[in-house]
């Protein structure tokens, strides 16, 4: 039960530090954001490699998503500059994903000092926002390590097994579930209406 809350903790991490970096760019850019998104949305190729880069840096192609729908209705955007921020954004995704693999997690502790020095103990918004986002990278790095220790012991842990089978089986009877009595409560008419 451990390693389930432990991977729910690792989940809970990483979308507090999307959150957090959402915010970071708010910092950063404030108001400009709208105008600075345009800037780099000039035509349909400069958003697509836009959104790659946005998106490598903030590992968030949803967030660059509702700040491009939301540069649109402002009328800052194309609807086909959107189109391309948002492709180059899910691509950058994958990118991201790729730099993953390759054990990042490994230097999150280094990210998170950078993100805490520039976050606390520097005076203007722009390097306090700056350190926010190189933070939030770091928690990001961090939950994923945490995530892939503990989804390693998976295996060997018997109760999370039985858990994992049940939920795949019957989805709606994971509620009824108790270790003493695996049949305490019967699916079947939640599943088939008996």
């Amino acid at each position: 039960m451990l390693t389930l809350l432990t991977i729910a903790g690792g989940v809970a991490l990483i979308v507090f530090a999307i959150r957090f970096l959402r915010k970071g760019l708010d910092r950063i850019f404030g108001s400009r954001l709208g105008a600075w998104l345009q800037g780099l949305s000039g035509n349909r190729l400069k958003a697509f490699f836009s959104g790659i880069v946005v998106s490598v840096l903030t590992p968030s192609s949803t967030t660059i998503s509702v700040l491009a729908v939301q540069v649109l209705q402002a009328g800052h955007l194309a609807g086909r500059q959107l189109l391309a921020l948002i492709l180059g954004a899910d691509i950058g995704l994958t990118v991201t994903v790729l730099l993953i693999s390759l054990r990042l997690e490994r230097y999150a502790m280094v990210l998170v000092l950078i993100g805490v020095v520039l976050f606390q103990f520097t005076g203007s918004s722009r390097s306090r926002g700056t350190g926010q986002l190189i933070l939030s990278l770091g928690l990001i790095f961090t939950a994923i390590g945490v995530i892939k220790t503990a989804a390693a012991t998976v295996s060997s842990n018997h109760d999370l097994n039985t858990i994992i089978d049940i939920a795949a089986g019957y989805p709606l009877a994971l509620p009824c579930w108790r270790r003493s009595s695996p049949s305490v409560c019967n699916p079947a008419p939640l599943l088939w209406g008996w």
